[in-house]
């Protein structure tokens, strides 16, 4: 499982190495909270299976969540700049399994330290530098889109984005979203009586797309 990882993340470099031994595999059951365990203060997360999200709690006391499907990787960030002072962590994070999820540690934080070949670990820390820029950008484009576009418009953004997404629960989605969950049974009521939308086995689908697109030049300003 760990080197099968490793080859979908391009780091094929780091099978058989201390890097490789130094990840850990976790079984997550459904609804089960990472607090300060030994997963939370690790590296970087890549879930194998299933659906993780992250809940992140600013010092204002907001909360901000990213959920992360199989395939995906999070927290590249967060592992690099763990180390830095309290003072320089703007945020507190916590992780809950969504559904049943296979989940590794990836221990990025401690590459520079490992004992590894020089090309080696150059080569696997332009890598993770890349990655964590790439995690940047999806951020701040989210954020982007949310500070933008009203709820209508960041609804139909996701549904035209994301319309493979896993989430069948309204709940779920307006966590993802970051809508209070009446704001968005509205929007969707709202799409479901226009005919935009469907929900086909508990999948929240775009139907009539070309009156979406119309519908969106209201938008235009």
């Amino acid at each position: 499982m760990i080197s099968e990882s490793l080859c979908k993340l391009e780091l094929k470099e780091l099978i058989g190495t201390s890097f490789e031994r130094a990840v850990k595999v976790y079984n997550l059951k459904k609804g089960e909270m990472i607090f300060d365990s030994e997963l939370k203060k690790g590296g970087a997360i890549y879930v194998v299976e299933g659906r993780i999200q992250s809940l992140l709690y600013t010092p204002e006391g907001g909360e901000f969540y990213i959920n992360s499907f199989e395939g995906d990787i999070c927290g590249i960030n967060f592992s690099l700049f763990k180390n830095y002072g309290s003072e320089d962590n703007f945020m507190d994070i916590d992780v809950v399994a969504k559904e049943d999820s296979v989940v590794l540690s990836l221990p990025f934080d401690r590459v520079e330290e490992m004992d590894l070949e020089d090309g080696v670990k150059n080569q696997t820390l332009k890598k993770i530098a890349l990655m964590g820029m790439k995690e940047h950008f999806q951020h701040s484009k989210y954020l982007v889109y949310r500070n933008v576009y009203s709820n209508e418009e960041f609804v139909i953004k996701y549904l035209e984005e994301y319309e493979n997404d896993r989430i069948r629960d309204t709940k779920d989605l307006a966590e993802v979203l970051n809508i209070s969950l009446r704001s968005l049974q509205r929007v969707l009521k709202k799409f479901y009586q226009l005919g935009f939308i469907e929900n086909t086995e508990g999948h929240i689908r775009l139907k009539d797309r070309e009156g979406m697109e119309e519908y969106k030049k209201k938008f235009i300003k």
